[in-house]
């Protein structure tokens, strides 16, 4: 009955130790898949933007840094960390 526990035990921590590290590197490999989807999403939304009004591309300009800056501060505001 200990051996079996003990074998569990050490297969247990084999798995958590082998498998974090691929995890944890999967979890970086998505973060960075997604912003890099939503930086594209929002050049071309301003590039779109800029197409329909081209008069106006320091508004498309304004509008992307308001996107980013609210996008920032609900990313803060949802660790906790205010300013």
């Amino acid at each position: 009955m200990i051996l079996e526990q003990l074998i569990f035990g050490i297969l247990v921590v084999a798995v958590v130790v082998l498998l974090l590290p691929v995890l944890l590197v999967m979890a970086g490999v998505a973060a960075a898949t997604l912003f890099w989807f939503a930086a594209f999403a929002a050049l071309l939304g301003a590039w779109v933007f800029w197409l329909v009004f081209p008069g106006t591309y320091g508004v498309a300009v304004l509008l992307l840094a308001l996107l980013v800056g609210l996008l920032l501060i609900d990313r803060r505001s949802r660790h906790g960390a205010y300013w």
